[in-house]
């Protein structure tokens, strides 16, 4: 994942010299960031390279390049969640975050169009007196011409750019996995199907001891969630090794992770491995686009009020 920081904020973080890198092959991990002031207060305006979607978060308390990368990954993930881009966070950004680069902007068409986007949220944040979360969606819906998606529009908005690349990522990923694999199980279509299968699920992990060699430690309850998605994919018919199967296992971890984050949201799963599993089983059924957030959020609901754990 890339971070192209401007000269004020790289001196603010001490990230030390940045390297000229082009756009990076995943455009969802390719980021812009500047540093303004409003009123005394510091501000963050961080665009995605490729479409200028934009997030605006506080620069308080940034003091290093660790701190940097923490609160601008929170603010990314809190305002896409809002937008309705949470499975593109979780299937994109969360995997790509596992290593993060420092670079220059990517050429002054974008450096333009940011110093845009940061007059506007100045704008907003001293007249108005919006936060940076209302701020960002506002700054969605302004016309560029850097982004316009031909000569005859001649402007483009970030909201609209971002979500067309949505499309023609999701689609061409759709495409690569067609035909769809035979399923081993039927897929679930309702919440108590779900339980059942999980509980299946578990019972098959817990008896998986070949899978160990796979993730490099013994199997035992405290740690069963580590095969939640690798019995996802043998239940739909995916191949449990493979960059497909990579993505799915590193998504839905990442997703036990930030739940277990006791500086932040902590579900105590540590505590409650059966829990630990369901999610990252649900987790990795969301990686494969084969349900959405709100079936996945209705399936761990009705497993919490349903699942004894132990």
């Amino acid at each position: 994942m890339i971070f192209r920081l401007s000269q004020k904020l790289n001196t603010k973080i001490k990230a030390g010299p940045l390297k000229t890198l082009p756009l990076d092959e995943n455009p969802f991990a390719d980021w812009s960031a500047h540093l303004f002031v409003v009123d005394r207060t510091q501000y963050i305006l961080l665009s995605n390279t490729k479409t200028l979607y934009s997030v605006v978060t506080f620069g308080k308390g940034i003091t290093n390049d660790n701190h940097f990368i923490e609160r601008v990954l929170s603010s990314i993930r809190e305002f896409m969640e809002d937008d309705g881009h949470e499975s593109v966070y979780q299937r994109f950004i969360i995997p790509a975050s596992n290593r993060i680069r420092f670079a220059k902007a990517l050429d002054r068409s974008v450096t333009g169009s940011i110093n845009q986007l940061v007059d506007f949220a100045i704008l907003c944040l001293a007249d108005d007196e919006m936060s940076p979360h209302d701020v960002s969606f506002k700054l969605n819906d302004v016309l560029l011409s850097a982004i316009a998606s031909s000569k005859a529009d001649r402007y483009g908005k970030p909201k609209e750019a971002f979500q067309e690349l949505v499309k023609s990522i999701t689609s061409s990923t759709s495409e690569k996995h067609t035909p769809t694999p035979s399923m081993t199980h039927p897929l679930p279509k309702t919440p108590g199907e779900w339980f059942n299968e999980i509980r299946l699920a578990i019972a098959d992990a817990a008896e998986a001891k070949p899978f160990g060699p796979i993730v490099g430690e013994p199997i035992t309850d405290a740690n069963l969630f580590h095969l939640a998605p690798l019995v996802c994919l043998k239940f739909r018919g995916r191949k449990t090794k493979g960059r497909e199967a990579e993505r799915v296992t590193e998504i839905a971890l990442a997703n036990y992770v930030v739940n277990s984050d006791p500086n932040g949201i902590d579900q105590g799963l540590q505590q409650r491995p059966i829990m630990a599993f369901v999610l990252c089983y649900v987790a990795a059924h969301l990686a494969l686009d084969l349900v959405n957030e709100q079936e996945a959020e209705a399936v761990l609901n009705y497993c919490e009020k349903h699942l004894d754990d132990r």
